[in-house]
């Protein structure tokens, strides 16, 4: 497909480019080119060339289309661990796909502190997609077993020995859509605090605090097969 090959040629020229810190990448409706189904286009090779550059310090990937195989990868591979690979170097990671999974922020024989600071996990559906509901969220990659919640809390066990591998520390945050609710909220796992965010709020912003989080976790779906945003 055209838009990966053309992709591709960027990543090359964005490699050749050591002193580009920061990237943001927002892939939202499918080319007029026909994609393979709804939310695939773009392949999970064409990322890897972006996911390659060693000197980024901000990564920002906020896609509701998915990846799929083009034959050259390995066995396992797959963004979150493309993603991983760079936290040793980056300072600043926001991350909202279709499909995520622990292994994105999981450590792997990490003995330095880390630089990176601030961390944002969104697993609300984009809302500026049409068709996109309140109900939607990212599934765990390559299955559905346990519904939102436990990859919620999956992540959260994650981000906390990521927090403690930490220098300095700033936000370290996983957010959430209520159920039938067009409200987002966010977890702070640094404080162990649940926020209620306005519309419209960046993904690390602070909002107000709730008080019982007990009512508000129990309004996340146990399982979304049907409403992921992919």
């Amino acid at each position: 497909m055209a838009i990966n090959r053309d992709l591709t040629a960027l990543a090359l020229l964005a490699q050749q480019s050591p002193k580009l810190r920061t990237l943001r990448m927002r892939f939202r409706h499918p080319p007029s080119d026909g994609p393979r189904r709804s939310g695939d286009y773009l392949t999970f090779s064409t990322m890897q060339e972006f996911l390659s550059m060693e000197n980024l310090s901000v990564l920002v990937l906020d896609t509701s289309v998915g990846f799929f195989a083009s034959g050259e990868e390995k066995a396992g591979d797959h963004v979150c661990t493309a993603v991983n690979a760079l936290l040793g170097s980056l300072r600043t990671l926001h991350v909202r796909m279709p499909s995520i999974c622990p292994d994105i922020l999981s450590l792997v024989d990490a003995k330095e502190s880390l630089r990176l600071s601030t961390v944002a996990i969104n697993l609300c559906s984009p809302l500026d997609v049409p068709g996109i509901t309140s109900l939607s969220h990212s599934k765990r990659c390559g299955s559905q077993e346990g519904g939102v919640p436990q990859l919620k809390a999956d992540l959260v066990v994650q981000a906390e020995a990521l927090a403690a591998r930490m220098s300095s520390p700033k936000t370290v945050r996983i957010l959430t859509h209520l159920l039938l609710k067009f409200e987002t909220q966010s977890f702070d796992v640094l404080t162990g605090k649940t926020m209620r965010l306005v519309d419209g709020a960046a993904w690390d912003e602070d909002g107000q605090i709730i008080e019982d989080s007990s009512d508000a976790e129990s309004e996340i779906p146990d399982d979304e097969s049907s409403s992921s945003f992919d």
